[in-house]
């Protein structure tokens, strides 16, 4: 790796230190940007979008990212991060607007074959559900302020250019929170790692600071979910169901064939993440700082023009680093100790939460909002039957699918997927792994299945024997056994095991040999976790 020559080293001692000092090099210089302008952004981002941004003394969120991520992941994790919640409840009303609507017969709807179908069919949720969540997921407007460094940082003007590089731990001093959008090069870039080093400098020892990390796979693999769901749910929804073996076996296999096709790519998905975590654990517990890549010393010190580069970030950035630990030694144990820990937390516990789980599948309760309306829709063509027993029937079906067992299911597939995911060698033998676990979620799903059928029928022997009356007991039995099958799914077994996330920590530098003796002082640079 070459180097520029010594007679500039002052000058890179000076801008190092003023780097260090995380001070602006003037007022104007710390800018940022509403997030609503930040998520237009894409691989063709104009050099102009400077102008979007202004001046402020604090900003909200600070992005932390690696130019080698793939743009595409970025913005779908973000507009996720953004605009995922606004989507599912401006959808939620919306569906259930249209599904009320079309209960009071307001809205037009398909005849009731009774020959095909035990239960009326509805559309409407179903087909403005989808369209709405697509709308507002791209076109919702969020206006905390950020800090994006092509948008913040002018690229025209090389004056104002370098004044904001020297002011970039100024931004990160200034930042309330701390995203980092990782990929699997995140930790191997220099300028990601000094950003988080200049991060955890500026936090106060003992109390909490917001860092966040996400995955880039977080965003394109929820919305895939939803988008699954969606297919599932319409395809599933309109498989004819004649009463008897025949349409039984018609509508479920049905169901068995758009879920193979659904959840591989997720499983897919799911393995190459887990397998990316893995990656990190083994090359943050030897992290050494001289592994990091920087873009000039990648190009030998020459820019895309051919012309000389006479400062070395690398040098730069490594000095800032030791003016805030004292010693390289001192922030490399640190990250292969405190900051590993951190990103395992993260990257395993958000990645996917119940909360996750149940705005991804929201096609779920659209479902069951058509099912509702279609029942009221129809109730003068079905004798026997109230509007109220009716709705009930469809709201208690519809929880204990939507927030019990596709959830339950979900873990399941995820934790197979963390199990198995080590890539296999050969033809074929990645691809049959990936099989296994989705015959396997797919027989979960068929025991689920079963499991209501035997719900309702014993309960009914009970209620009969016992001469009970408790309106829709066995779907009440349902409702709470899912919840509780989904509360140990998540709460206690989870997506994978906690050896997952455990961290072999080394001695750390100044730490006592025996117990009497005094522990070195780390600072202020230490994780509070």
């Amino acid at each position: 790796m070459a180097h520029p020559s010594y007679d500039i080293s002052e000058i890179m001692g000076r801008v190092a230190d003023k780097v260090a000092a995380m001070e602006p090099t003037s007022p104007e210089v710390i800018r940022a940007v509403t997030a609503c302008h930040a998520l237009r952004c894409g691989r063709g981002i104009s050099r102009h979008e400077y102008r979007k941004s202004f001046p402020t003394t604090q900003i909200k969120q600070f992005w932390s990212h690696s130019w080698q991520g793939g743009w595409r992941s970025k913005i779908t994790t973000l507009l996720f991060l953004h605009n995922h919640i606004p989507a599912v409840i401006c959808s939620s009303l919306g569906a259930l607007v249209v599904a009320s609507l079309f209960a009071a017969k307001l809205l037009p709807g398909p005849e009731w074959d009774k020959e095909l179908w035990i239960y009326p069919r509805g559309f409407w949720a179903m087909l403005v559900g989808p369209v709405i969540y697509l709308l507002v997921l791209l076109l919702w407007q969020p206006q905390q302020s950020v800090f994006l460094d092509i948008m913040c940082i002018d690229q025209e003007d090389p004056r104002q250019k370098a004044s904001g590089m020297l002011s970039m731990g100024a931004f990160l001093k200034c930042s309330n929170s701390l995203l980092v959008l990782w990929d699997p090069s995140y930790t191997r870039r220099l300028w990601c790692i000094f950003e988080l080093a200049a991060f955890l400098h500026t936090r106060p020892t003992g109390k909490k600071f917001k860092l966040l990390v996400r995955p880039l796979i977080l965003g394109p693999c929820s919305v895939l979910l939803t988008l699954t769901m969606v297919v599932v749910v319409i395809a599933i929804g309109w498989v004819p169901q004649r009463d008897g073996l025949a349409g039984s076996e018609a509508l479920w296999g049905g169901q068995v064939l758009v879920l193979f096709i659904g959840l591989w790519a997720m499983i897919s998905v799911s393995r190459r993440y887990f397998r990316a975590v893995e990656q990190l654990r083994n090359e943050l517990s030897h992290f050494s700082l001289e592994e990091t890549e920087c873009f000039c010393c990648q190009r030998n010190h020459v820019d895309r023009s051919g012309n000389p580069i006479q400062i070395c970030d690398r040098m730069v950035l490594l000095q800032c680093i030791r003016t805030w630990f004292g010693t390289l030694e001192v922030f490399e144990q640190m990250v292969r100790r405190e900051v590993l820990k951190c990103l395992l937390e993260e990257l395993s516990s958000q990645f996917f939460t119940y909360r996750h789980c149940i705005t991804a599948t929201i096609p779920l309760l659209w479902s069951h909002l058509d099912m509702a309306g279609a029942m009221l829709h129809y109730l003068d063509q079905w004798p026997g039957r109230t509007w109220r027993s009716a709705l009930d029937v469809a709201i208690l079906r519809g929880a204990g699918w939507w927030l019990g067992v596709v959830p339950t299911l979900l873990v399941f597939s995820m934790r197979l997927s963390c199990a198995f995911r080590k890539k296999r060698e050969g033809p074929f033998c990645d691809t049959l792994v990936t099989f296994g676990i989705l015959l396997c979620t797919v027989a979960a799903f068929a025991g689920f299945v079963q499991f209501e059928r035997y719900i309702m029928f014993l309960v009914g022997i009970f209620k009969d024997s016992l001469e009970i009356v408790v309106p829709h007991l066995s779907e009440c039995v349902f409702l709470l056994s899912v919840l509780l099958a989904a509360a140990v799914a998540f709460f206690c077994i989870g997506i994978h095991p906690r050896s997952f996330t455990e961290v072999a920590l080394p001695p750390q530098i100044g730490e006592p040999d025996s117990p009497n003796e005094p522990p070195a002082v780390l600072g202020r640079n230490q994780l509070s976790l």
